[in-house]
């Protein structure tokens, strides 16, 4: 069901406004991520791509402190451009 879930989902991604950073592991062994993470990063224009080499599927496992990094970064952009943070 989550395929299709995230199927009807792609005519909607162009509407997001929220600061967006996808980050996906080059060693990826259960999702590409050129077909998935960098064609989100196409559909999303204001998006933030970060490819970490050597990484698999468990990103937030395997660079806990780059994930924590982009989260502060993002709440950082947003709070100094006025937009709520929460």
């Amino acid at each position: 069901m989550m395929v299709s879930a995230v199927a009807a989902m792609q005519r909607r991604y162009r509407e997001l406004s929220m600061p967006v950073v996808i980050m996906a592991g080059t060693e990826d062994r259960v999702v590409n991520h050129r077909k998935h993470a960098v064609r989100l990063h196409h559909n999303i224009a204001h998006s933030a791509l970060r490819l970490i080499p050597g990484v698999g599927h468990m990103v937030h496992y395997a660079v806990p402190g780059q994930v924590v990094d982009e989260i502060e970064t993002m709440i950082l952009h947003s709070t100094q451009a006025g937009s709520p943070t929460t």
